[in-house]
């Protein structure tokens, strides 16, 4: 039988979970690393987060990654290294709660709930009008099983849905698809802008002080991505200069965001500490992944959410 190997802060849940749906599985888990580095080389199967990549050198039994999360960022340096391994992530999971959470997002930034918040706290009655979530344009960057959820949603609530992609020509509930190098004219579209492509080398600061100026001042942007795809200087500096009209940022340059970081003290501006995807079943709904996964790699099947190195996702 495989070992597997669990490294993840919760690790010892995780093996609780797994082992309550099979309990022969021959598990290992561990939050630290130097025992995750000594059992390695005895492990075919690795379940993790994020692991330190230099302890590849010594996974000789190594077969399978099985990454928890979508992004698998961390391993791109190293896919050469591992081309010869089965690595399959957790993308999918994520999606519904991400969806609720870029529809709550648009909907608090088209109401300016940051200013109701504040006069809460000075006890301050102001009423103003809002314009409508319905007939306003968002423009989703990244189309995959996220996007799509979040395109999904936003069609149903009767906004005008347009995509930018690097691959896709058709998707459902999307009207307009550009592809990424008419990046300029789809961003002069948007009321909102929605981040929900993976971080890749080619993807690296892709919202810049150039881009953000197509925005119109009455714009907002929404981030539950990576915090490398918008160059967070020229965000900060559009926010202040009312560039753009508001952010809701769940993903940061640096994490936790510093407390010095200037997008603390700017009102208009929601901040939320990386949680859009963490919905609270995430480890069964894991393990359901997980186990069609181990099904299919005992019967020499496809798995499904193989990562493409080439695509970096």
């Amino acid at each position: 039988m495989a070992r597997i190997l669990i490294f993840h802060k919760d690790a010892d849940n995780y093996k609780k979970i797994l082992h309550e749906r099979n309990n022969s599985l021959d598990i290992i888990s561990t939050s630290d690393e130097g025992i995750f580095r000594s059992a390695l080389p005895f492990s075919e199967i690795v379940v993790a987060m994020n692991f330190p990549v230099d302890t590849l050198t010594t996974a000789s039994q190594l077969r399978w990654l099985q990454i928890i999360s979508s992004g698998v960022e961390f391993l791109v340096p190293v896919k050469a290294q591992i081309k010869h391994l089965k690595v399959t992530n957790g993308r999918g999971i994520h999606s519904q709660p991400i969806a609720d959470y870029v529809m709550s997002a648009m909907t608090m930034l088209a109401f300016n709930f940051p200013s109701f918040m504040q006069q809460q706290n000075t006890r301050t009655w102001i009423r103003r009008s809002v314009v409508p979530l319905a007939s306003q344009t968002v423009g989703i960057i990244g189309l995959g099983m996220i996007g799509q959820e979040i395109a999904k949603r936003a069609y149903y609530s009767d906004m005008n849905v347009i995509g930018l992609t690097r691959s896709s020509t058709s998707i459902d509930f999307v009207k307009t698809i550009y592809h990424a190098n008419q990046i300029d004219f789809f961003l002069k579209e948007l009321d909102f802008l929605v981040i929900a492509t993976p971080a890749t080398p080619e993807n690296y600061n892709l919202i810049g002080t150039h881009e953000l100026t197509y925005l119109k001042p009455t714009a907002f942007l929404v981030n539950i991505a990576r915090g490398s795809l918008v160059n967070e200087p020229a965000l900060i500096a559009a926010l202040r200069d009312k560039k753009i009209a508001g952010a809701c940022l769940d993903v940061f340059a640096y994490e936790p965001l510093p407390m010095e970081n200037p997008l603390w003290d700017l009102p208009n501006v929601i901040i939320t500490p990386h949680i859009a995807g963490m919905r609270f079943d995430y480890s069964e709904k894991f393990a359901d992944l997980f186990f069609e996964n181990l099904r299919r790699y005992d019967s020499g099947e496809d798995l499904i959410n193989t990562v493409d190195f080439q695509r970096g996702y």
